[in-house]
């Protein structure tokens, strides 16, 4: 009689996470200045017409949210596993224009990047050239 002995087959690793998507705003002074003149000229008397307080602060919200929308341009930036704890979203969109303008050839253009945000301090991992 031939015995076999069955080996309990162990979970297969998981992830510890996947990647995440962020939205990245552009904060910058234009954009802002965009959102502050679509707020002031916007007409904001609808609102005032509903007398249930929920109602008008719904109806705020989605108004600002649709500014917010319509004014400032978002990136979607993918983090993952792997990316040390300290860059964050902002950091790796520099870092990935840094890079294609070096790979582009257009080092002044990177070096001006790099030192207007700061990116000289990464170490040499994530700046090549610097």
């Amino acid at each position: 009689m031939i015995v076999t002995r069955l080996r309990s087959i162990p979970p297969l690793p998981t992830c510890k996470s996947k990647r995440t998507r962020v939205k990245l705003f552009d904060l910058r002074e234009h954009n802002l200045n965009f959102l502050r003149i679509c707020v002031v000229n916007f007409d904001w008397r609808p609102l005032f017409e509903s007398t249930d307080i929920d109602d008008i602060y719904s109806l705020f919200l989605n108004k600002v949210r649709a500014l917010i929308e319509h004014c400032i341009p978002v990136k979607n930036i993918r983090l993952g596993p792997r990316d040390p704890p300290f860059v964050t979203a902002l950091m790796k969109s520099l870092l990935r224009k840094l890079l294609y303008l070096q790979k582009r050839g257009r080092n002044t253009e990177a070096d001006e990047l790099a030192v207007r945000n700061k990116l000289t301090n990464l170490s040499g991992i994530f700046v090549a050239g610097s």
